[in-house]
Formats: C-alpha cells, structure tokens, sequence
C-alpha cells in the first residue's frame, strides 16, 4: 500500500485535519505556514535550498503517512505518525513569526493576536494529552480507534475533548430498576445497589427512552463503589456523549 500510485484522499485529510488525529487541529498554529504563500512573503522570504528540502521531505513523510495501513497511529494521541516533521515546519514557520509584531497596523496586530491564540490552543490540547487519562481511553473506544478508525473524523466525541464534555443526567432522567420500582438519576437521593451487570443495561434504557441513540453516547460509567464480586453501589450516573 505505501508504494501504491493510488492517492490516499482519505488519510491524506485525515492525518491534516481530522478532529482526533489532525496535524493543524492539535497544532492550529501550523497554519500560519499557509501565509508564506502568500505574495508579500513569496517575494521578500524566497525559500532557501535548506528550505526546499525540508518541504519535500515533509512531503515525502507525510504521503508515506497517509499510505501506511494504520495512517491514526494505533492507539496515540493527536498525530503521532507526524511528530517527526515538527522541527521541519517550525523551521519553515520563523520567516512569518519573524514579522509578527504588535506595534505594527491593524493586520500586523491581528496576525499578531491570532497566532497567540492558537500557540496557547496547541499548547493547552497537548497539556490534556500529557495530564489526561480520559484522552487516551479514548483510543479503546467502544468501538476502539483500530477497529472504526473513521472515529478520528467524529466530531462529537474529539479525543482532545474526551473528559470534557460530559453530561451529568438531570433529575428529568429515570431510572428503571428490575423491581419496577423508579428512581432519579443524576445525583441520587441515596446510592442504590446493583448487581453486577445491570447498571449499563438500565442506564442504557433510561438514555434511550429520553430520545437518544446509543451511538449518541461513547462511555456510560457510574460513580460508586463494588461491594463484592455481584453487587455495585450507585451514587451518581454519568454519561460522556
């Protein structure tokens, strides 16, 4: 596959601008590499020899990526499969950080800013993949990354956002025991015991009889205890959609 003529579209985007394994997703303040096309830059930053080779090298590597038959990485965060180029685009990026200023005009000053801001958003998406647990039981799903790798492209569940954006069901929600007897989930009343096994089964009925799907919600976990082998003690239920 990687000495394939074929053009890998898929993967080619995907190792760029995926939600979950997109080289200008983690790192947004690679695309101010796009600036240097423009015709200021062209004229005044003429690309050196040096920096010929580095684009055809990051190229080369990146087509090399999209090819290789797990072009996500396996079970990494963000794209792992281009950590190498970094010190070859940085290179490529000094030119335009070099003209940044804020006592420039206005569009010096907003390039200025823009560029701030995504530094401090590629600084903070790769903090959570060194500080956060959750981003990385990201990759195991359900389904896991290896087995639906189209996963990388859902934007509902993004793995830099895995963690974040979870909702706590609200006293609405009901939760229908085997005994038929009903009760709040969210923060309950008082923990209720489970035997081992039904918990995910009647938080799953309770999420789908409030009009949701199952592929609506990647994780269902509870917060409790195990008392033994059979029996849980729920406390508060919590869904990551």
């Amino acid at each position: 596959m990687i000495l394939s003529t074929s053009i890998p579209l898929g993967p080619l985007c995907g190792t760029l601008f995926s939600p979950s394994r997109g080289l200008f997703i983690f790192s947004p303040f690679l695309l101010f590499l796009f600036v240097r096309l423009l015709p200021f830059y062209r004229r005044k930053y003429a690309l050196t020899p040096l920096e010929i080779l580095l684009v055809l090298l990051s190229v080369a590597w990146w087509i090399g990526t999209a090819r290789w038959p797990e072009w996500w990485g396996g079970g990494s965060y963000g794209p792992r499969l281009l950590c190498e180029l970094l010190p070859c685009v940085v290179i490529l990026l000094v030119p335009v950080a070099a003209n940044l200023s804020l006592g420039g005009g206005w569009t010096s000053k907003a390039c200025t800013a823009l560029f701030a801001i995504a530094g401090a958003v590629s600084i903070g998406i790769h903090f959570r993949g060194a500080t956060a647990q959750a981003v990385h039981d990201w990759n195991g799903g359900p389904p896991s990354i290896s087995e639906a790798p189209q996963r990388a492209w859902s934007w509902k569940d993004p793995q830099f956002l895995r963690g974040l954006n979870v909702l706590r069901l609200s006293s609405e929600f009901r939760l229908s025991l085997g005994s038929r007897r009903r009760i709040q989930a969210g923060h309950l009343p008082a923990p209720i015991v489970f035997r081992a096994g039904e918990v995910q089964e009647h938080i799953c009925g309770a999420l789908l009889g409030h009009g949701r799907s199952g592929s609506d919600f990647h994780t269902i976990s509870v917060d409790g205890a195990q008392i033994d082998e059979h029996r849980w003690v729920l406390e508060e239920v919590v869904a990551v959609v």
